[in-house]
Parts: structure tokens; sequence; C-alpha cells
């Protein structure tokens, strides 16, 4: 079957009506594709997936709604130019056809249908289909957006490119107005130039307007709207037409600021800047640096060219240059060139002139820039001028001076620099200074000097350098010289030697941090070995030990070690008195070996160690050895002199600490002695307090069941003045000697009398005034009047406590 042969759908609700068609169209069109569907939603389905070329409906078909069919496919973006033929009787009421228009059907066909006729409605619905899809792709293809509208406002058709721009597909656009969708002052605009269309009947062109992207942003658009007429005459509608010229709206905004700056930029360059007709060398344009720099206004200056101001000399050597740039197409710059100004006199001036080609390749005009470079010639000539001067000066510093180029290329070096690398100056000037330094210094350096810049030119940079088997410390303060385009050119620089200075900070460091560490020792083996921690953090040393001096024999034995192996602490953990190095140890003086050396009986062990130089130095606390330091190094064949200088100062400063943390440690032994002596002597104490108190406790109720009563039975009888006096006098001694309470009552109430010191004690005893006055020999009512009394002298007259219960707790 051929790819032309038409597709047809047909839909039927009656199954013997469906048959009858598809017999027609075997007759009528034998090669064409028929598909029945007996419902909308078949239908619809088919439609959407066959894409046929018409589609019949049966409007006669009881149940069926053909015209909301008809809707559904006006509506659906794929399916809104599929032809629809409407299938009707010979006697259907014009009503219904009607219906059927407004509802989008496309043609009819009337039972019973005829070959012919049959034939006829297909191919042309199907040529009409055909010719919509190639008018659709047309549309869906062009660049521009396209779109058309009713006299409502409502879309009609809108192309690919309009849902693109605006970032919405075709079936939230149709039947909906600008107001629908998009903002108000955007629709606004819109829906007044459609009205200008519909009311003038003429065609709205070129209008810039705005459109709303998708992202947001608003872009610019060129716009055409056309009306178009129904057969009347009148506007039925507006087709759109619009270009996107945002980019170009861009571009020219973007041209006339890059315009504005670029005379900005022309109208500020400090220099002088000149353009001239490549024809006539005649000045077109000067800038305000020009003008007030030859001291001529613009006015005099434009159409007229260099043998209208100058010298003919003068005027001819510019304009020859002129010509030879033009004739050559190439730029020139002219180092140095002399120019009479009008108030400035005689001028050296920088010159470039370049050739501004047209679009055939032919000079049109001559850029001339210019800068007054006389300043810096009298500078450059009183710079070399000092910088003899700086030569000469700098040969007698005692500081090393070198000069050198970007690429650490040394151009000048003093006496003081070759004197301190060894070599002459001509081998050094020439060489990269860099490769004077140590590998791992060299790219900071570089770093460094590069850093450099016209508001910073001055900077001072410390690094090791490794020399004559030293590591040496130096600083140097560099200065940089720039161009006129901000370009280090060159670099001077002051060195030092601060390997002392370094190293006395160092040592500072060292020893700072060593009485803080030794403060927080516990022990004195815990100081040892703090001490040798701060030792070997100076440079060049990695390993070491520190043996305690024995105090009676002189024997050593070692404490702690850093960076040597088990088999060497095992062979090396004591010494005998009678060894060279106990020997050596009790003249407490320093002593340094290069190893191998003979005189150490344990030279074999320290070479297979490693260790190429030997340090023993004494730790002292005014005449007494506390221990011996022992420090090495696999770097160096002699350890340097001020790593020796280094240790001695610390091991001098630390050796009365290392001994008072000794001290302490002792003392601190004895201490704790003390204190369990004294918890021993307190439990005894304590047994003492209570066996004093259980006696005085035995003493008292001794005295008050033995001696008290009789004493109060003998006050009874019938005595003497004397005797009755004597009674009481030996019961009130007694009485004190004996009762804690009767102490404790009279120390805080000074004010008692005895009567009531003795009527309180009965009280705290539970006993009754009748049984206090018995005891007494006194009358109820005194003993009352004495209980007043003492209630006074408590403070308790105006309560209610009771006076027993207050007394013992008061006073037990």
């Amino acid at each position: 079957m051929g790819t032309n042969a038409p597709k047809v759908l047909v839909m039927d609700g009656n199954r013997e009506n469906l048959q009858a068609l598809i017999a027609d169209f075997s007759k009528a069109l034998p090669a064409a594709r028929v598909f029945t569907a007996s419902d909308a939603v078949a239908a619809l389905d088919l439609a959407a997936r066959e894409d046929p070329d018409v589609l019949i409906l049966d409007i006669t078909t009881a149940g069926v709604d053909e015209y909301a069919i008809c809707r559904k496919i006006r509506e659906s973006e794929k399916l809104q130019n599929l032809p629809l033929v409407f299938l009707t009787d010979s006697h259907t009421e014009q009503e219904e056809l009607a219906a059927a228009c407004d509802a989008g059907a496309d043609g009819f066909l009337a039972r019973p249908l005829s070959k012919g006729e049959l034939t006829v409605q297909v191919r042309s619905m199907t040529r009409m289909k055909r010719s919509s899809g190639y008018f659709s792709l047309i549309l869906d293809s062009v660049p521009a957006l396209i779109w058309q509208k009713d006299r409502e406002g409502r879309y009609l058709q809108v192309n690919h490119e309009y849902c693109r721009t605006v970032g919405m597909d075709r079936s939230s656009i149709l039947g909906r107005t600008d107001h629908d969708l998009f903002p108000k002052e955007i629709a606004d605009k819109y829906v007044s130039d459609d009205r200008k269309v519909f009311g003038t009947g003429e065609a709205q062109r070129g209008i810039e307007e705005h459109h709303l992207k998708p992202s947001g942003e608003y872009g610019w658009s060129c716009t055409h709207k056309i009306p178009y007429f129904d057969d009347h005459g009148h506007v039925e509608g507006v087709v759109g037409f619009a270009l996107d010229i945002t980019g170009q709206k861009r571009t020219l905004d973007e041209l006339r600021r890059m315009n504005s700056f670029l005379d900005s930029v022309f109208e500020n360059i400090p220099n002088m800047v000149f353009i001239k007709d490549a024809r006539d060398l005649k000045f077109l344009r000067f800038n305000r640096a020009g003008e007030e720099f030859l001291g001529y206004c613009r006015s005099e200056l434009l159409g007229k060219n260099d043998s209208d101001f100058f010298p003919k000399e003068q005027a001819d050597f510019f304009m020859g240059n002129d010509r030879r740039v033009l004739n050559g197409k190439k730029s020139m710059d002219i180092p140095q060139e002399l120019l009479r100004t009008r108030h400035k006199g005689t001028r050296v001036l920088h010159t470039r002139k370049v050739p501004i080609l047209n679009e055939s390749g032919e000079p049109e005009y001559l850029l001339g820039i210019s800068e007054d470079i006389t300043e810096r010639k009298h500078a450059e000539e009183a710079l070399r001028k000092s910088e003899e001067r700086f030569r000469v000066l700098s040969n007698d510093l005692p500081a090393m001076v070198c000069e050198f180029l970007p690429d650490s290329t040394l151009t000048f070096v003093n006496r003081a620099y070759c004197e301190f690398f060894g070599m002459t100056s001509e081998q050094l000037t020439g060489r990269p200074f860099l490769d004077l330094l140590p590998e791992e210094a060299r790219e900071g350096a570089k770093d460094h000097y590069l850093s450099l810049t016209p508001q910073e030119p001055t900077k001072i940079y410390s690094h090791e350098i490794f020399r004559e088997g030293q590591t040496r410390w130096q600083e140097w303060r560099d200065r940089a010289i720039f161009d006129e385009a901000g370009r280090a050119v060159k670099f001077q620089s002051i060195g030092i030697d601060i390997t002392e200075r370094k190293r006395a900070e160092e040592i500072l460091q060292v020893e700072r941090d060593l009485a803080l560490d030794l403060g927080s020792a516990g022990s004195f083996e815990a100081a040892l070995k703090v001490l040798l921690r701060a030792v070997l953090r100076i440079d060049d040393l990695d390993s070491g030990g520190i043996y305690v001096v024995e105090k009676e024999k002189g024997a050593l034995q070692l404490v702690c070690h850093e960076g040597i192996s088990r088999h060497f602490v095992e062979q090396s953990l004591w010494f005998a008195p009678h060894t060279p190095q106990a020997r050596f140890a009790r003249k407490g003086i320093p002593g340094y070996w290069s190893i191998p050396d003979k005189r150490l009986t344990n030279s074999d062990l320290l070479q297979k160690e490693g260790i190429r130089s030997l340090g023993a130095i004494p730790v002292r606390w005014g005449e007494e050895m506390v221990a011996m330091l022992y420090i090495g190094t696999r770097v160096h064949g002699n350890i340097p002199q001020d790593v020796r200088k280094a240790v001695e100062i610390i091991a001098a400063h630390v050796g009365g600490v290392v001994s008072r943390v000794r001290l302490q440690e002792e003392l601190n032994f004895q201490r704790e002695r003390l204190l369990e002596a004294n918890a021993a002597l307190k439990v005894i104490l304590r047994q003492r307090e209570e066996d004093r108190a259980e006696m005085e406790e035995n003493l008292l109720e001794n005295i008050r069941q033995f001696i008290f009563p009789y004493a109060e039975k003998l006050k009874q009888q019938r005595l003497s003045a004397d005797q009755r006096l004597y009674i009481e006098l030996m019961e009130s001694h007694l009485m004190k000697i004996a009762d804690p309470f009767i102490r404790k009552i009279s120390s805080a109430f000074m004010g008692l009398t005895p009567t009531e010191i003795r009527v309180a004690e009965l009280i705290r005893q539970g006993k009754t005034s009748k049984e206090i006055a018995e005891i007494l020999g006194s009358s109820e009512r005194a003993v009352v009047f004495h209980r007043q009394s003492i209630r006074g002298k408590f403070g308790l007259k105006e309560t209610k406590t009771n006076l027993q219960s207050y007394i013992r707790t008061r006073f037990s």
C-alpha cells in the first residue's frame, strides 16, 4: 500500500452502519486504510495513535455527543488540524448542520452515500489536512513568533517559537487572552496595540515591546500586527509576527556604552593621544592631555598637520615617521623624540604610532600615543649617577650587598658578599643566586622577592644557608625597582648574618619552655627527661642521654635517652667509678669528640649508631655534680661552636633547678613520713582526750554522790556561823573545781550569783522548786525568785521557753 493512501477513522455506534461504511470505502477507495470506533473514547485514542487524514462522525447515532468529540479534537494540540466530516441523513435539520459547523465540522456526507461524493470528500479532506500540516510545519520552523487572535483577544493559533519563547505549550495558550497569560503591564500594552489594529483596520509594524521569558526575565521583541477580515470586510482578528531582538538591543546598548566608555577613556588618558587622516596627515581628534601638553586648544589643532605648528625639520621628522607607519602598515615605537611645546619648552617624548586599516586592509587613520618622559629621563640620569655612587660605597660595607634580575641572576655583588661565599665577583656575577641556597629554601626566597609590588617595594626575609659544614641564618632586606608599567626589573638586597641572633632566640625559647616544663616535673628523673628533650630541640642535634653521678663513689647511671638504639643503651647503661667515662665526669668540664676517636673506649659503638660527633657537658649545682649530659649529631663531623655554647648555657642555668627538683623529691618523702607520724599522734591525743573526759565525768559523779549530799545534811544541823561559812566555802570550791557545767555557765554569764548558779545546776538536773528549796535550806518562794532572776538574765522572761530545756541545750 502506498504511503499516500488516505487514512480514514470512522466512528458510529451502530455496528451495521460501520459494516456498510467499510463496504462503501472498499468500493470507492480500495487503497484507503479504514479504522473504526464505536464510541468517543476509542475514537480519540485511535486518532491520537494513528494520526488519520480524516475523521467521519455519524451524528444520527443516539446517545453520542458528536459535538463534544469535535470540540475535544479542536482543543488537542496534536489533533486540532484533523478534518472532521459529519455523516447525516437526507432529512437532517438545518439547525443540526449549523451546530456541527460551530463545533468545528469541515464537511458533510449524507446517506445513502454515493461513490463519487465519498471519494471527493475524503481526498479533499486528506489534501486539506496534509496542506495544513505542511503549513503548520512551516510556521513551527520559522524562527519568528507567530500567533492569531480573534476580536476578543483569544489566541486561536500559535507557532512553536512562540511557545518556546514564553515557556508554555499550545494547550495552555489557545483560547486564553493576554491578561490570562502575562503580567498586567505587558498584557495592557498588547491589548492596546491590538485595539489600534481593530479600530483602524491597518497593520501596526515595527512595535518594540517587552515579552516575558520562562526564566522570569524580560526580553525585547520587534512586532508586526496585521488584521484579517471576514466575508463582509469586518476585522475578524489579528495575526502577529515578532522577532526576538533582545540580543540586538543588548548589543546596541553595549555598543553605545562601549563608545561612551572609549570616549571617556580617550579623553582621560594621561598621555597625549591623537588621530590623523591617512591621506593628508591632518589631525582629526585630540584628547584633553594632548591639548594641555601642546598648549593649543582643539579648535586650533583639528584640520591641521605638524607643519602648521612645528619647525620644518621637526615637522618633517614627525610626518616622515607617519608615512613609514602607513606605508608599512605596521606600528612603530619611537623611544625618544624632542618636541617644542607652546608653554613647557622642549620636552622628550616616547611615542607609539599605529596604522588603523579599513575593511580592504588599507590605512585609513593613524593613531598616535605620546608619553612625556622628560622627568623620567632626568631621573634615569640621576639614578645612573646614584647607582655609581652606590656601587662604590657598598664595597666598603661590612654587610653583603647584591643586585639581581627577576630570574635571580646576579648583576652586582660587593666585597662582603664575595668573601662570604668564597668566590670572586666575576664568578658570582651572571649566576643565579638561588643556586647558592639550600634546595628547600629556594622556592620560599623566590616567592618572597617576586611578591614585592609598587605599593610595597621593600620587605625583609630570613632563610637558612649551609656554609662550611654549618647551618647559618641570613636576613635580607630586598627592594624592587619597577618600570613604568609596574613590572619589577631589578632587585637590590642588603644581607647580614643573623646566626648568633637566631641561636640566641632559639636558646631563649628553649630555656623559657624548659623553665615551664621543669616547674611541672614531678620527680628528679622527669626533670632530667625534660632537660634532654629541650636540648635536642636545638638544630643539628639528634641524639643524647643523661647520666646521674653517684654522690659517694662517682659511678654513672643512664636515666634517660633519645635517638639511640636499644643495643647502645644496653651497652652504655652504667659506668663504674674507675671507667674513663666516670673519671672524665668527675672533672666537671665539657668535652667534645669527632667519631671515631681513639680516646673513647666506645668509639666503635658510636660509629655503628651513625653518630659523627659527641659532646659531654656537666650539669652542676654549686660545687656538686648533678648529672652528665651527652649530646650527639649524625650531621656534622664536629658539633658547631654555637651549638656547644648554647648547650653549655642551658646546662649551667638548669643545674640549680634540677637540684631543687631532687631536693623537693626528698622533702616530699620526708613530708609524707611526717604526715604519717602526725596522723598516729592525733590518734593518741584523741584517745587521751577521751580518757580525760571520762575521768572528769567520774570525779564529778563521785562528788555529787558522796560529798554534796552530806554537805547539805551538815548545813541542816545546828552549826555556828563559822562552821556554816566553812561548809559553804568548801561546797563552792568543790563545785568550781569539779563541775564543767558550772565552769561553762560562770564563764558565759558572769552576772549570775553563786546561789543562782547552784539553782541553775539543780534545774538542769531536773529538780523541782520544792526539792531545790530543801537542798539549799531555803524557802520555795526564794527559789521561785531565783528562777525568775535567771530567766531575766538569760533573756527568757517574756518567752515561754522551758528553762530546764534551755539550760541543758545551751550548756551541756
